[in-house]
């Protein structure tokens, strides 16, 4: 699996200019607003919907084709997207609630450390879910055909999200951030979960 991932990160080699340039872009907007949080979630959103490039590159190269060659199984090759996707989330969420830290000691916003890392956690938490049901789609209808699905996956919570908070209905407001937070995680190991089955399934099916 190792190899799969190097393959992949080798890939997006071209992106590290691209991405330099989007934190740089979103920090220094991010100096006009009194809320940092902005930064957050644009970055994490972004670095998940990235990794959903390396199908992509996979599906013009014909890497799916030519991996039947190689000692790995389909099982790996699924497996390797998945951490991909960890990965990328995860370095995301370490930029995100560094650049927050740096802009709000700049711009000298007091810094609550809890709410500060709890809510870059979730905007994690939430990218990990939006990958485990784009990668199920991915691996059933390919990449073009699913782009418009991916507009669907993304746009539904945001529309909820605008919804709810233009009629002001607090649901939560009773339930501790430390509680969302635990509850996000677990929700996303099991949405994870039967999402790798799923894609794994899937994919063993197809022929090539």
């Amino acid at each position: 699996m190792k190899s799969l991932l190097l393959k992949d990160l080798m890939a997006f080699q071209s992106y590290v200019k691209t991405l330099v340039l989007f934190v740089l872009f979103f920090t220094i907007l991010t100096f006009s607003m009194d809320d940092a949080s902005f930064l957050s979630g644009m970055i994490i959103l972004w670095m998940a919907m990235l990794s959903i490039s390396s199908f992509s590159y996979d599906q013009h190269a014909k890497w799916d084709l030519f991996a039947q060659t190689l000692p790995v199984t389909r099982k790996q090759i699924v497996q390797a997207k998945y951490v991909l996707g960890l990965l990328f989330v995860s370095f995301a969420t370490v930029l995100a609630i560094i650049l927050n830290m740096v802009v709000s000691s700049i711009k000298s916003l007091p810094i609550e450390w809890n709410v500060l890392i709890e809510s870059n956690l979730i905007i994690g938490i939430v990218a990990i879910v939006f990958l485990s049901i784009l990668f199920p789609l991915i691996y059933k209808y390919g990449v073009e055909k699913s782009r418009m699905l991916i507009i669907v996956v993304v746009a539904i919570p945001s529309i909820v999200f605008i919804y709810f908070s233009n009629n002001n209905l607090q649901l939560l407001n009773n339930v501790t951030s430390q509680t969302l937070l635990a509850g996000g995680v677990l929700a996303a190991i099991i949405v994870m979960v039967i999402s790798y089955i799923i894609s794994l399934k899937l994919y063993t099916a197809k022929d090539f």
